[in-house]
């Protein structure tokens, strides 16, 4: 399958986007992506934005990806990228709050 080519787009509706995906596909802790689809929350703004969960696109869409991270990282109070993969994985972290904070991170950013 041809990924799809990037889109740059709002990093609020990057984010809402990627909450959906973890909504429809389900969310994972230690992996960007899993066989079955689950993501965690790098993993879900990775999928939207480019359609592989591992990999960057073009500069334009790297740049909106790590905005997305960013907004991330400034919402829930982090600051490094492993920050927010240590957040997504902790024992207690549930898909309810990951897309509680996507959503959350998109209306902060929309403002």
């Amino acid at each position: 399958m041809q990924p799809q080519k990037p889109q740059v787009k709002p990093v609020s509706a990057l984010l809402l986007e990627a909450a959906q995906y973890i909504r429809e596909h389900g969310h994972v802790k230690g992996s960007l992506h899993e066989t079955d689809g689950r993501v965690c929350v790098v993993g879900a703004i990775n999928m939207v934005h480019c359609g592989r969960a591992y990999s960057l696109c073009d500069r334009a869409a790297n740049e909106n990806n790590f905005a997305a991270r960013r907004a991330m990282r400034d919402f829930l109070g982090l600051t490094e990228d492993y920050n927010l993969v240590s957040w997504n994985n902790a024992l207690e972290r549930t898909a309810d709050e990951v897309i509680a904070a996507l959503e959350g991170a998109a209306c902060a950013t929309a403002r």
